[in-house]
């Protein structure tokens, strides 16, 4: 046990520091310096899940379309993803999208019976 740290295995000589050689004689060096593998996607499923993320966009944006955006987002995701292609934001800013324009259609409502009310009480109050 009196070898140094900095003195060579005689088993591992030629090797470089850091690297391995594994059973196919491949080492970490040569496998990090390889290019990353692309998966193809399809054109047209790219096309989609560029719509959807336009449409889920204009869903969360004109809030009172949400409704209507935010449903034609998620059918372009839906065709999207059935061509390959991965369409998250779409799918995230549709529903959002679709959440708010419920949201802002809820509230017309409300603000449209709460000022019939207030107008039919007013119309039924006599002050003589």
């Amino acid at each position: 046990m009196s070898e140094s740290y900095n003195q060579q295995d005689p088993q591992r000589s030629g090797q470089d520091y850091g690297s391995y050689n594994a059973s196919n004689g491949q080492s970490y060096a040569q496998s990090y310096n390889q290019p990353y593998s692309q998966v193809a996607v399809n054109p047209e499923g790219q096309k989609h899940a560029q719509n959807a993320m336009i449409f889920g966009i204009l869903s969360i944006v004109i809030a009172g379309l949400g409704v209507v955006f935010g449903p034609l987002a998620l059918s372009q995701v839906r065709k999207a993803e059935s061509y390959g292609a991965e369409a998250t934001v779409g799918k995230v800013t549709g529903w959002i999208g679709l959440v708010l324009g419920i949201l802002s259609l809820l509230f017309i409502i409300a603000y449209i019976v709460f000022i019939v009310v207030l107008v039919s009480a007013a119309g039924t109050s006599s002050t003589y």
